[in-house]
């Protein structure tokens, strides 16, 4: 794992499930020191920064942990056997849902269920990193599962727009 790694530079364990509250004191902790105020400099509280914004959001938390892991190369564009169908099918009934609110509540439940299943595998994926070092097999699942949540997260977005009565744009 490199020195530019945001969790090494918060002194946390590198792992993608972390709470909220741990990245917070971390950050915290490292910038007390760090911070021009406290003798620090300006580019390491730049960096503290960065890195911590970085671990917040849970898909470059993931991306993160690739990288720090040298996850070996792969298809960064893949999704699993028979998603990209589901996404067209729950896609065309968004087309078709206008402003039902029925119809957009069992969406956003189909979506949420989606996204939650897609966060567990990817937490599966990224778990499975022994000693620093992230197999082929487990990267490429932690990928394929970033990009499902990419798309739910597309897809959802969508089905609030719809709430709002806004026009739905982008669909895949």
């Amino acid at each position: 794992m490199t020195t530019t790694c945001p969790f090494a530079l918060l002194g946390i364990a590198p792992r993608f499930e972390v709470s909220a509250e741990e990245l917070r004191r971390a950050w915290m902790r490292r910038q007390a020191l760090a911070h021009p105020d406290a003798g620090g400099g300006v580019d390491d509280a730049a960096r503290l920064n960065d890195a911590y914004q970085v671990l917040v959001s849970p898909l470059s938390r993931a991306q993160a942990l690739l990288d720090c892991f040298e996850a070996p190369a792969g298809d960064v564009r893949a999704l699993p056997p028979g998603f990209l169908l589901q996404m067209m099918e729950l896609r065309e009934r968004l087309d078709t849902a206008g402003t039902n609110a029925i119809a957009l509540d069992e969406l956003t439940r189909e979506g949420e269920q989606i996204r939650t299943d897609a966060t567990a595998q990817l937490a599966a994926a990224l778990g499975a990193a022994r000693g620093g070092r992230i197999e082929l097999k487990h990267a490429q699942s932690a990928r394929e599962s970033m990009n499902v949540l990419r798309a739910v997260d597309r897809m959802l977005e969508q089905v609030a727009q719809s709430r709002s009565g806004g026009a739905v744009h982008g669909a895949q």
